[in-house]
């Protein structure tokens, strides 16, 4: 059985402008067209897109994606053997990130104790490193101010402050002419601690 673009569109989601952008980059071609010149897509297509979406999940550039999956030894098979063992170990990190929530809640709530510590446990290490980072170059004291006022932001205005905290990195990342996927935690430092040095 084969699917026009529109047809793919509507099952996975995919728009029809981005399949149509996947062919012209060759990353999924149409496994024939029809006699008014049509795409058509049939079953490998449709397995190919999945692994196309997997690798995106995991934030996989698009020429990454196809040179992987147009590697001589690319079977499909091990691949979503692969995507089974990245999404389950996600499972679990966001499984244990919900129990922190969770005890979170219940700690505004004044239900239970918890310590500023428990507040990390279930962040990846590199996480537990900013924050170390930061309190041995500005202090316990300011630290626990800073976690204090953003415990007291709304989900809006977290969202928000994360909003202009790419806007700005990406700003500070075209003057410094720093490499795009460069580390905004370490790279962007030097650069906020001047603005805030001029604004003091």
């Amino acid at each position: 059985m084969f699917y026009t673009v529109r047809q793919l569109a509507r099952i996975s989601g995919v728009s029809v402008r981005a399949l149509h952008h996947y062919d012209a980059i060759e990353l999924l071609l149409p496994r024939t067209r029809s006699a008014a010149g049509y795409r058509l897509y049939g079953e490998a297509e449709l397995l190919r897109l999945q692994q196309i979406l997997l690798y995106r999940t995991q934030g996989m550039p698009l020429s990454a994606i196809r040179t992987l999956l147009n590697a001589d030894d690319s079977d499909t098979l091990t691949s979503l053997s692969q995507h089974r063992r990245i999404l389950l170990e996600r499972q679990q990190e966001l499984g244990a990130m919900l129990a922190t929530v969770d005890k979170t809640i219940a700690k505004l709530r004044g239900e239970i104790e918890m310590s500023n510590k428990e507040l990390y446990e279930s962040f990846p290490p590199e996480v537990k490193q900013y924050r170390e980072e930061a309190i041995a170059k500005y202090g316990e004291p300011t630290m626990a101010k800073s976690e204090a006022a953003l415990k007291q932001l709304s989900p809006h205005q977290r969202q928000q402050l994360l909003s202009d905290f790419t806007e700005l990195w990406e700003t500070l990342s075209r003057h410094a002419g720093l490499e795009r996927g460069a580390d905004p935690h370490r790279s962007a430092l030097p650069a906020n601690e001047a603005i805030l040095g001029k604004r003091a």
